[in-house]
């Protein structure tokens, strides 16, 4: 968002325009208010930082020959713990709107991911996914040649890291998560947010009902998994009203974050839900806050 005070290149010499904290001049709706913007930028930031790792990580390059009969394919030399590249993804429902709007009421859609790469530990973590976690659907196309430098001096500062070495950056070499031109330089063209409501396996059972655990003997069946996920009803509603359609049919990989750090939107709506119903604001703040 180009409207947002970029910090890339903040020294801490000037004061960012952002909206400061100070009681003693706010009243609890400008505090809550406040305290919503900054927290939607923190987050904003990091969700920037977990994506920019997780793409590194999986290394998108560019395969000029046909590969299963589809040329110029995007394909995925490394691996990451918190992404995996997508099997298949459809659109479910789209739900009429509710009497006075018109963004859908809900947009349902479903992702299948591979799970054979994993073991041990990071599959289960997979395997555990709750309802109302987010994650991140990324449209990778046409990666740039240049993306494969920042590749190559990230594994070597990867593998100087893991013996125990201080990797020396090269003066003239700029990070591209730094600038901004990464999404340029990793043909990153779509970034869209699902939250998880059902987790299947490939015999269709539901693996994340709390009230039905899953008890088979047999255990989960396959490595596939469906994630059945809410989409943004006013980002779809946006993306095809502006011509975007096939920006779901071409998102290739699925990104996640850890559960401490991934509560943004649960606080977001909080805040949210205190600010429009001034009634219950002052109710749900303690009475020694108001007067402060």
């Amino acid at each position: 968002d180009n409207q947002l005070p970029r910090s890339e290149s903040y020294s801490g010499n000037e004061v960012l325009a952002l909206p400061k904290l100070n009681l003693q001049f706010l009243t609890v709706s400008d505090y809550l208010l406040r305290n919503f913007l900054l927290f939607r930028l923190e987050s904003a930031y990091e969700i920037r930082e977990d994506l920019v790792d997780a793409i590194k990580r999986v290394g998108p390059k560019l395969q000029p020959f046909a590969v299963g009969g589809v040329p110029n394919r995007v394909t995925f030399g490394g691996w990451a713990r918190m992404a995996l590249p997508i099997t298949s993804i459809a659109i479910d429902e789209v739900a009429k709107p509710r009497l006075g709007e018109v963004v859908p009421a809900h947009v349902d859609c479903t992702v299948t991911i591979d799970l054979s790469r994993f073991s041990g530990d990071i599959r289960t973590e997979w395997e555990d996914l709750k309802s109302h976690d987010v994650v991140f659907l990324v449209c990778i196309e046409n990666p740039m040649p240049e993306a494969s430098a920042i590749l190559a001096e990230f594994d070597r500062e990867r593998k100087m890291l893991a013996v125990g070495k201080k990797p020396k950056r090269n003066r003239d070499f700029q990070w591209a998560e730094d600038s901004l031109d990464f999404p340029k330089l990793f043909g990153i063209k779509y970034v869209r947010g699902g939250e998880l409501f059902e987790l299947r396996d490939e015999e269709n059972v539901v693996l994340n009902d709390m009230t039905r655990p899953d008890e088979r003997r047999s255990g989960r069946s396959g490595n596939k998994r469906k994630l059945r996920l809410h989409l943004d009803p006013a980002q779809y509603y946006s993306d095809m009203k502006d011509g975007r359609s096939s920006c779901y049919e071409s998102v290739n990989l699925l990104v996640r974050r850890r559960p401490k750090e991934n509560n943004f939107k649960a606080i977001l709506e909080t805040i949210r839900d205190l600010m429009n119903s001034s009634s219950t604001t002052y109710k749900a703040i303690p009475d020694w806050l108001h007067d402060v």
